[in-house]
């Protein structure tokens, strides 16, 4: 007898955002990176505010630290992705899930559900302190404002399913985050 997808994807899904959600490098990263937007969030809508970004709409200046905050994303995906290799504990997971192809899908699933959130979080953050602090007075229509959010939030979660997927191949931290960082630096300047 076969075992239905649905009866298989479960019980890994739910394995593999335990795992997620109790690594405490997740947490600090998310942490880290969400403080790092508010910050660049608050000196980006200064520099606008005092005009010498020039004529910047608020919603250019509310997204503005997505250059940077793109590097927690990509921590983030290598994370997910290589912890389990540096401290061995793949070897179980592959004991208990031996499709390698399934386990590292619902990885990257587990992945997505975690990152969307909080790339939506972080970025609708940024938009709103600089709306609520620059009070622009050029309305901005709500689909406009909805599609820029749910870009950006994509934009994020495809970047942190990126770094995850290097780091399958590599399978190892340091190198895949010279790489991506690499990336990150030289697509900023």
């Amino acid at each position: 007898m076969s075992v239905s997808s649905s009866k298989k994807i479960t019980p890994i899904l739910s394995a593999e955002l335990g795992k997620l959600v109790t690594l405490p490098w997740i947490w600090f990263t998310l942490t880290g990176a969400f403080i790092i937007n508010l910050v660049l969030a608050v000196a980006f809508t200064s520099i606008g505010q005092q005009g010498a970004a020039g004529t910047q709409r608020m919603v250019d200046t509310g997204l503005a630290s997505m250059g940077y905050l793109q590097a927690g994303f990509i921590i983030l995906g290598i994370l997910t992705t290589c912890s389990e290799y540096t401290g061995g504990q793949i070897r179980t997971t592959l004991t208990v899930t031996p499709w390698r192809g399934f386990q590292l899908s619902t990885k990257h699933l587990a992945l997505a559900i975690i990152a969307i959130p909080a790339a939506f979080i972080m970025v609708a953050s940024g938009v709103l302190y600089a709306f609520v602090m620059t009070r622009d007075t050029k309305m901005i229509e709500m689909n406009t404002l909805i599609k820029t959010l749910v870009g950006a939030t994509g934009y994020l979660t495809m970047t942190s399913l990126l770094s995850a997927a290097i780091g399958a191949l590599i399978r190892r931290t340091t190198p895949v985050q010279s790489f991506c960082l690499g990336i990150i630096l030289l697509s900023v300047h």
